[in-house]
């Protein structure tokens, strides 16, 4: 008899055996809930299973200088880059909402950034493409407006820029 597979209902990743939580957006099998973070947190979640080769990681930065004069009280301080591989098939780029329930495997801390504002996808040959998810703010790419519900490939030391303040870099590893 074959071993029933269960794939966690959030991420679509494989159930590890006994295991309560998923491995990668910690999703509550024993509960069935998502995984709520607490307010003020800054989570990022990684595939943990290596289901996909990492060919690329982002550099997440929060630039003052995109920033609106009347906007820089809320600016994040002391805000470092962060380095992100890029280890799901798909990843979504957002700002959470424990209201909602919208939890995106990337945090971003800007209020400027949709709860679903960006996906990354490795497409069948393995190239890295973005999705703007039809945002309010939009999406540039090196400077350009994306059209939102359209995959646009990406390229090495390509830069995003979402929300108010976030610049995303591309970085081929």
């Amino acid at each position: 008899m074959a071993e029933e597979i269960i794939v966690c209902p959030e991420c679509g990743i494989d159930k590890i055996e006994k295991s309560e939580f998923c491995e990668v957006c910690k999703y509550n099998f024993v509960m069935g809930e998502a995984y709520k973070p607490a307010i003020g947190t800054r989570t990022i979640l990684r595939n943990t299973f290596n289901k996909h080769e990492v060919y690329f990681n982002i550099v997440i930065n929060y630039d003052k200088a995109l920033c609106e004069k009347d906007l820089l009280k809320k600016f994040p301080l002391n805000a470092s880059p962060i380095v992100v591989p890029l280890d799901l098939q798909e990843t979504l780029i957002g700002r959470s909402s424990t209201e909602q329930g919208i939890f995106p495997h990337i945090n971003i801390n800007d209020p400027g950034v949709s709860h679903r504002h960006l996906k990354l996808i490795y497409n069948k040959e393995g190239n890295l493409e973005v999705l703007d998810l039809n945002t309010l703010n939009g999406t540039k790419l090196n400077s350009n407006d994306l059209e939102p519900g359209v995959n646009i490939s990406l390229q090495d030391q390509d830069e995003l820029i979402i929300g108010i303040w976030t610049r995303i870099k591309i970085q081929k590893v």
